[in-house]
């Protein structure tokens, strides 16, 4: 009984430490995780919405580092999912898509990746934009 409370006390204690966003937060990707694994219209607009989410909340880190697991059960490859379903690449455009009219994304982008990677995901829109196909242009 009392390791179990022990826990459970644990858990109250790392649930607040994270603070009323970040749970917030936590909660919406529970909620977003079993549709990004859908090849639908709405598993993109769930893919990307996650990945947006991630940043824009500033667990990132937090995901990547494997810090969410035990409590949320949200990982590492939650995340990669949403760049593999055959969608990668309108998955990123619409996330720097949201990122040029929303200014905490754009700092939470620059702040998390590399410059290399965001050159990457910058030419990746650029190929999205060739193809002549808008990242939400898939959704209809």
């Amino acid at each position: 009984m009392r390791n179990r409370d022990f826990h459970y006390k644990g858990m109250v204690a790392e649930m607040h430490s994270l603070g009323s966003k970040k749970m917030e937060a936590i909660r919406k990707l529970k909620v977003l995780l079993p549709k990004t694994h859908k090849t639908t219209p709405a598993g993109l607009v769930s893919r990307y919405s996650f990945v947006s989410l991630v940043f824009r909340s500033g667990l990132y880190r937090e995901l990547l580092d494997g810090e969410l697991y035990d409590l949320y059960h949200l990982s590492e490859r939650d995340l990669d999912t949403c760049f593999e379903m055959y969608d990668g690449s309108d998955v990123v455009a619409e996330v720097i898509r949201q990122a040029s009219v929303d200014s905490l994304l754009k700092t939470m982008l620059a702040e998390c990746l590399s410059k290399e990677t965001l050159e990457t995901w910058t030419t990746t829109v650029n190929e999205v934009r060739e193809r002549n196909i808008s990242p939400q242009s898939t959704l209809f």
